[in-house]
């Protein structure tokens, strides 16, 4: 994605284009799947553990990135598309986690998923798919 049209996307959830934002969601943006946020602190060293923690907040809170997958050893973040917003993020896919290369990547949905919950207050939910990404399943067919 190119740096114009970052600074808008942070222009449309109104929050000031800052030099760490934009760092961080060229980081983002330009790794393949979810990013770790292990990965994250490694590339973007010259940013403080705090100063970084508190960016991906804002972004998060923004509406700009969404958090892939918590699990007790990793998160792993991903741009939010156009449809999400500030507080409210409108994700239609799946998440799935490559058991090789332990990537994970936002798979779209075909249709809109539908849950019936009755009387059950749902804030958000989260699908994780495991198995092999294509790059892992076709090496393993090609030997």
């Amino acid at each position: 994605m190119r740096e114009e049209d970052l600074k808008q996307r942070l222009r449309a959830r109104d929050l000031r284009i800052t030099p760490n934002r934009l760092q961080l969601l060229r980081a983002i943006d330009q790794f393949v799947g979810a990013i770790p946020h292990t990965k994250l602190q490694a590339d973007l060293a010259s940013m403080d553990r705090v100063t970084l923690y508190r960016t991906i907040n804002s972004l998060l809170e923004g509406g700009l990135i969404h958090r892939a997958s918590a699990n007790e050893q990793e998160s792993y973040y991903a741009l939010c598309e156009d449809s999400c917003q500030a507080h409210g993020h409108d994700h239609q896919h799946i998440h799935f986690k490559c058991e090789t290369c332990k990537k994970i990547y936002c798979l779209p949905l075909q249709q809109d998923l539908q849950l019936n919950t009755g009387a059950f207050k749902v804030k958000a939910f989260e699908i994780i798919a495991s198995g092999k990404c294509e790059v892992c399943a076709s090496s393993e067919n090609s030997h």
